[in-house]
């Protein structure tokens, strides 16, 4: 047999591919990938403001930065082990690795929510610390997160856990109760 490996390394390189899948090396292809979407990721602020600015057609209004500010502090994901957890939402959701090329940086995700429902593809480039999500449905959706230290997510959940239930982000009026019906 290994005479036979020698005149075709094809056969010996099937042989230790068939080896490696029945091994249960098949996700191992994605365990790079994997590794480096793990971790507590914010948004980038100056990349959503660029995004907003340039579906707004101009400058934004000053009253929108406090929002922006708030939204950004809350949208914190922490990946880990095929778990998505977001720091404002209750609950769990999962996700896949698939596509992985580790040199190039990109992978595919897919996403589920916590409630198990509405699964979503997502095209993934990572670069240093940053991570660029493009949801495949909707391209133009394009949203940048960095990764933050372990001592900036604790601070982010500090924060989000002092705030009071129902509280309305800084710069935005609450929405008004509807009129009472007849």
């Amino acid at each position: 047999m290994a005479g036979l490996m020698k005149k075709i390394p094809f056969l010996h390189c099937s042989l230790v591919l068939m080896a490696t899948l029945l091994a249960g090396g098949i996700a191992s292809a994605a365990d790079p990938m994997a590794k480096r979407v793990e971790g507590h990721w914010g948004v980038d602020k100056a990349f959503l403001m660029d995004k907003m600015k340039e579906q707004s057609g101009g400058e934004l209004p000053p009253e929108v930065l406090p929002m922006i500010e708030t939204m950004a502090s809350k949208f914190v994901i922490t990946l880990k082990d095929g778990k998505a957890e977001m720091l404002a939402e209750e609950g769990e959701g999962t996700y896949t690795i698939s596509d992985a090329d580790d040199a190039a940086g990109t992978c595919t995700m897919e996403l589920t929510e916590p409630e198990g429902k509405d699964a979503k593809k997502i095209k993934v480039e990572i670069k240093g610390d940053a991570m660029t999500l493009t949801p495949e449905d909707t391209p133009g959706d394009q949203m940048r997160l960095l990764r933050l230290s372990k001592e900036e997510f604790e601070k982010l959940k500090a924060a989000a856990e002092a705030e009071p239930e129902g509280a309305e982000p800084e710069g935005e009026e609450p929405a008004e109760a509807a009129p009472a019906a007849e």
